[in-house]
């Protein structure tokens, strides 16, 4: 068992007598890629922003091992979060190089940084280009990039791939599994795409405005978990274990299979 970089215990939210989290308690240890899975309303994005100190809570959360009131500015810089719409970048009258600039808060090194997470996330050849003019998927990269540029060891996701296809979404895991593994940074990640973030998330937090499941996907990922998550209509579909390197095929029968 490694370090636990992420704790989180009794996590309640409150907002006029309403609960969008209730008693929520999990951790994360040093170099997991953790995913967060839950409907719409499911109090996903309040998770995230609760563990950021954005909103006022109940019970306790702790990064590094300590309460978050106490961590250092260091300590915070070490915290990156990716949420699932920038709206104000993409009518900045900047270029992304521009932009990494003005919003690093640590400039020392700057150039060494950017130029090296540039390389990393494939966005060299953005450098000169105005954030308007990218795309949703250059953007999102350019997101990345940006929160890379602090060297985190905790990064937060919401919902990254909105607006991005299929393709890029897979291309996307495959960039934040290799962060994981070169700079061991341990991953946060809200999705829905239940299907792929299985391959290599190393434990699932299910949540419906309360803690449903928690553990590693393959134990976690039952039948019975899931109407709890997403209610009694979820189907889910047989499909045959993908072989390593491999695509994955799926069975001719395509009816929903209790499995």
């Amino acid at each position: 068992m490694g370090k636990t970089i992420l704790e989180v215990k009794n996590l309640t939210v409150s907002f006029n007598g309403f609960k969008p989290l209730h008693d929520i308690s999990f951790e994360v240890q040093e170099g997991q890629f953790a995913v967060v899975l839950g409907p719409n309303g499911a109090g996903k994005t309040t998770l995230l922003k609760a563990i950021l100190g954005l909103l006022p809570y109940e019970g306790s959360v702790k990064i590094f091992g300590k309460d978050t009131e106490l961590l250092t500015k260091d300590e915070r810089l070490r915290i990156s979060y990716v949420p699932q719409r920038f709206e104000g970048v993409k009518n900045l009258p900047l270029t992304v190089y521009e932009f990494f600039e003005i919003s690093s808060e640590d400039k020392g090194n700057l150039k060494d940084r950017i130029n090296e997470f540039a390389s990393v996330g494939d966005v060299e050849r953005l450098l000169s280009k105005k954030i308007s003019e990218l795309s949703g998927g250059e953007l999102q990269r350019v997101l990345i990039v940006r929160a890379l540029l602090s060297k985190p060891k905790l990064m937060l996701f919401d919902e990254p791939f909105s607006g991005v296809d299929k393709i890029g979404e897979r291309a996307f895991y495959e960039f934040l599994n290799y962060l994981k593994e070169i700079y061991n940074v341990t991953i946060v990640l809200v999705s829905h795409d239940v299907y792929n973030i299985t391959k290599i998330a190393d434990v699932a937090i299910c949540i419906n405005r309360k803690l449903i499941c928690f553990g590693p996907p393959e134990s976690v990922f039952l039948e019975e978990n899931f109407e709890l998550v997403f209610g009694k209509d979820v189907s889910t579909y047989k499909h045959k274990i993908c072989k390593e390197g491999g695509p994955c095929e799926f069975y001719k029968e395509d009816e929903p299979d209790n499995h």
